[in-house]
C-alpha cells in the first residue's frame, strides 16, 4: 500500500505528491487496523482521510476542468462515488465487527489505485499532452 515503486505517479508533481500522501495515510490506518486499535482512535484518522481525498479530487477537478475532454465527466462522477462510498463506510465503523470492517477498508484501497490506473492517467495524460 506505500508507494515505494511509484504505482500511483501519474506524472504531475502536485498529483504524485497528494497521491503519496493518501497512500502513506491508507497504509497508516491498515497498519492501525491490524494491531486492532478501536474505533474511537481510527475514526477521527478516518474521517481526516476522506478529508484528505475530497481535497485531492477537487484538485484534480480544478485541473481537468478546461480540458473538454469527455472523459473528464465520468472522471468526477468516480470521484463522487469514492467518496459516498468511503465516507458511508467510515461512518459504518462503530456498527461492525472490526475484522468485518478491515475487509471493506482494503477493497476500498484497491479501488483507489484502480481509481488512479483506469482514470488518473488518462486525465494527466491529458494534462500534460504527453502520451
Amino acid at each position: 500500500m506505500v508507494d515505494i515503486k511509484g504505482l500511483y505517479k501519474v506524472g504531475i508533481d502536485e498529483i504524485d505528491a497528494e497521491h503519496d500522501a493518501i497512500s502513506k495515510a491508507g497504509y497508516d490506518i491498515h497498519m492501525r487496523l491490524m494491531r486492532g486499535e478501536s474505533s474511537d482512535v481510527l475514526l477521527p484518522l478516518l474521517r481526516d482521510y476522506v478529508g484528505l481525498i475530497d481535497r485531492h479530487f477537487s484538485n484534480e477537478e480544478r485541473l481537468a476542468e478546461n480540458l473538454g475532454k469527455d472523459h473528464v465527466k465520468q472522471h468526477v462522477c468516480e470521484h463522487q462515488r469514492i467518496l459516498e462510498d468511503l465516507a458511508q463506510h467510515v461512518e459504518s465503523l462503530p456498527d461492525q465487527e472490526l475484522s468485518r470492517w478491515k475487509h471493506g477498508f482494503i477493497a476500498m484501497l484497491d479501488g483507489l489505485y484502480r481509481h488512479v490506473v483506469v482514470y488518473d492517467r488518462i486525465l494527466a495524460r491529458d494534462i500534460t499532452g504527453r502520451t
